[in-house]
């Protein structure tokens, strides 16, 4: 019969009470009495065969071999979405490699303080975490302050919140490149309020040797998602017909409703407007015309953060703020319509 709470409270000369709170990980105290009893406990646990809770664990200094993966919770579709399903793989296959755990969260962006006391994520489960998103400066000082190692993949320009990452700069120019060879030479970009860097981008393509291409932004006031494609439309058509660019760029799933949304218009594409998706997934290869693709490894991206989170856990290797130097992948199908120069 494996053995109970009231066994190990008896073995170690403690209440139920003392042995409870240990081993399900609540709070000890931090006096050195306190953790030598709590540690006392979980080796008690241990050899009667009792499986002590990570928590409890982690409250005195082991590790619970559990990394935590977390994404804002304004994602839609969640663990759904093609782009955060990709950082799954990447981050579940590194996690199986080195015998870590995973463990998945979406956490409140609106209120991360509240999540972070809620989930109890100082009294974690877990040795550190990947975050598959950007980290508010909010959000990194309280996980600093409870001394949660964590990453992100997120890019963080000035970074400074010195904000640990391994990032992709994204596909915007690998984007330009393979449109410009096309024969475009307007290019739009679906523009979500700070993002992408329209700016950066025409710099980036000046330096590249490729002056005579315009960046032209499509801005919307609203989440690039499924339901996004009237405002990109509207946005579209509010520019005069010598500045609309022939080709845009966004998300898989704004690219897939603009889809519908062109045919409201009387448009079609590639005819009359081009699309590249900055996403692979599946709905690019059901959709009529099916979806051309200019993207990161996502997938490289999440493999290798994690990797960083778990040598700085066994190794103490620096977490840092680094650019990931992995190149894009491009998926020709038919929405990219050639144009001669």
């Amino acid at each position: 019969m494996a053995a109970t709470i009231y066994d190990i409270a008896k073995k170690a000369k403690v209440s139920y009470s003392t042995a409870s709170r240990v081993l399900n990980g609540d709070n000890y105290g931090k006096r050195s009495d306190s953790l030598k009893r709590a540690k006392e406990i979980l080796r008690i646990a241990e050899a009667e065969g009792y499986q002590a809770h990570s928590a409890a664990q982690a409250l005195v200094g082991k590790s619970s071999k559990n990394i935590c993966l977390l994404i804002s919770d304004h994602i839609q579709s969640g663990w759904g979405n093609a782009y955060f399903s990709q950082v799954l793989e990447g981050v579940e296959q590194t996690c199986h490699e080195h015998n870590y755990g995973l463990v998945l969260n979406s956490y409140k962006t609106d209120d991360f303080g509240e999540f972070f006391t809620r989930r109890k994520l100082a009294g974690r489960g877990f040795d550190g975490i990947v975050i598959a998103g950007y980290v508010t400066s909010e959000m990194g000082g309280k996980l600093r302050q409870h001394q949660v190692p964590f990453i992100s993949i997120n890019k963080h320009f000035e970074n400074t919140d010195n904000i640990p990452a391994f990032y992709s700069d994204g596909s915007e120019l690998a984007i330009v490149q393979f449109a410009y060879q096309c024969g475009h030479r307007k290019i739009g970009f679906v523009a979500e309020n700070l993002y992408p860097d329209i700016q950066q981008i025409q710099r980036k393509v000046e330096a590249n040797g490729l002056s005579d291409c315009r960046i032209v932004p499509i801005p919307i006031a609203v989440p690039g998602d499924f339901q996004s494609a009237a405002a990109v439309m509207a946005s579209f058509l509010k520019l005069g017909r010598n500045d609309r660019p022939t080709l845009i760029a966004g998300n898989y799933q704004t690219c897939a409703a603009l889809l519908k949304e062109l045919k409201k218009h009387g448009m079609c594409c590639p005819a009359d407007l081009s699309l590249i998706s900055r996403c692979e997934s599946e709905v690019c290869r059901v959709t009529d015309p099916e979806l051309t693709v200019v993207a990161p490894n996502i997938e490289q991206v999440g493999m290798v953060a994690t990797k960083r989170l778990i040598d700085f856990l066994e190794n103490k290797t620096p977490l840092a703020y680094e650019r990931s130097n992995l190149e894009n992948t491009v998926i020709e199908r038919q929405s990219v319509k050639i144009i001669n120069p």
